[in-house]
């Protein structure tokens, strides 16, 4: 493939993973989606060359130990944010851009294969005691852009320069989602996310659609509202000289709330399954379970929920099947001119069922007919033919 072609990646945001660390940089949490790193895998071969290849997702203990050795080359988790006399070249503050201050950049150390390659754009937010890190979807040539500009010898945005990091990131939607991600994760892990107060009303309150959804069931009106919290109390005044001004610092703060990751597995597979946000607000999510579920509809304990269904169904249970079928024929009426013809079709399957059944269709008779292609949704698997 030629420089100039590039694979056209979906539009959107889309997270191939995401870490947290807390305040002595071990990974406390990690997320990876093997569906948006398929993608970027996808792209990377068609663009590799010698000089770019794909490189797998990192370990935790791989991520943290290049974590460590960014915060010792740039001065701080966040860096420095402008190029110093002690800037490194190919380092983010070689860049020369305070918005490296939080897209960063980690050079990955794979020592069984003895490779050291770029890991970029990573979103840093710092929310009390932990640091989150958010990897969003780009196209492989965004990430050759930036390797390139962290090690040219001018810096900042120079007058006739082809690439600066301020028109790179207008190019990239996924980094605000991403921004929007990790904030929402850092909110619910230091308990700043407000459980929601349900309220069910004699009359409609919400109106629109989900009046017409909960009235369907025989809710007339459901709202969700933040629970109030207490206001803090007012500080003493202390006498003396006054402080007129604060020093900022990028160190966390030391906390002592303890990350709850069961409620944090659970927003992540509902508010953006398979790497997709679809619904970040932790508002929302909470009424959807409050209202919707009740604390008995959990998966048993030797059963793992699937990504796909972050809720469980209750109600009349129903199994619908539809298959599809597309005959393609061409006829000819001559015996010098074989007929052809093509058979192509889908199967569904909408199973409304309590808890977690497997549904099993056989598919008889693949191994004597002619089958070039066959592909199952996500939420399905397959078994050998026969």
């Amino acid at each position: 493939m030629s420089s100039n072609e590039k694979v056209k990646m979906p539009s959107g945001c889309y997270i191939r993973a995401l870490w947290i660390l807390n305040n002595q940089d071990f990974v406390v949490f990690s997320r990876k989606f093997p569906v948006v790193e398929k993608r970027w895998r996808v792209a990377c071969e068609k663009e590799s060359d010698d000089d770019f290849k794909y490189n797998s997702l990192p370990y935790d203990s791989e991520l943290a130990a290049a974590f460590i050795d960014r915060k010792k080359r740039e001065g701080s988790a966040r860096g420095f944010g402008l190029r110093l006399s002690q800037s490194a070249k190919g380092s983010d503050s070689w860049v020369d851009d305070p918005i490296t201050r939080h897209v960063i950049s980690l050079y990955i150390n794979k020592e069984e294969k003895g490779e050291n390659y770029l890991l970029w754009p990573l979103l840093l937010h710092i929310k009390g005691p932990y640091s989150i890190l958010v990897l969003p979807l780009v196209e492989p040539h965004h990430l050759k852009s930036y390797s390139r500009m962290s090690n040219r010898s001018d810096c900042g945005s120079a007058i006739g320069a082809d690439e600066n990091l301020s028109s790179l990131l207008l190019d990239l939607p996924s980094i605000t989602g991403g921004f929007n991600v990790a904030h929402t994760i850092g909110d619910i892990i230091v308990g700043e996310a407000m459980e929601p107060e349900v309220v069910v009303a004699a009359a409609p309150s919400v109106g629109g659609l989900l009046d017409s959804l909960t009235g369907s069931i025989g809710i007339t009106g459901i709202s969700a509202r933040a629970k109030p919290v207490a206001a803090p109390l007012a500080a003493s005044t202390v006498s003396g000289t006054a402080v007129s001004g604060a020093i900022m610092s990028d160190a966390p703060k030391m906390g002592s709330r303890p990350l709850d990751k069961d409620a944090l597995r659970s927003f992540i597979s509902s508010s953006m399954p398979f790497g997709t946000p679809l619904d970040m607000s932790f508002l929302n999510i909470s009424a959807i379970k409050t209202t919707g579920f009740s604390s008995a509809d959990v998966p048993p304990a030797e059963r793992k929920q699937p990504a796909w269904k972050p809720y469980l169904y209750r109600g009349k249970q129903r199994i619908l099947f539809t298959i599809y079928d597309t005959v393609h024929a061409a006829m000819y009426d001559r015996d010098e001119i074989p007929d052809s013809i093509t058979i192509s079709g889908q199967v569904n399957c909408r199973a409304e069922l309590e808890g977690l059944p497997d549904v099993l269709f056989p598919l008889t008779g693949l191994d004597t007919a002619r089958v070039e292609s066959l592909s199952f949704t996500l939420c399905s698997s397959s078994r050998a033919w026969r």
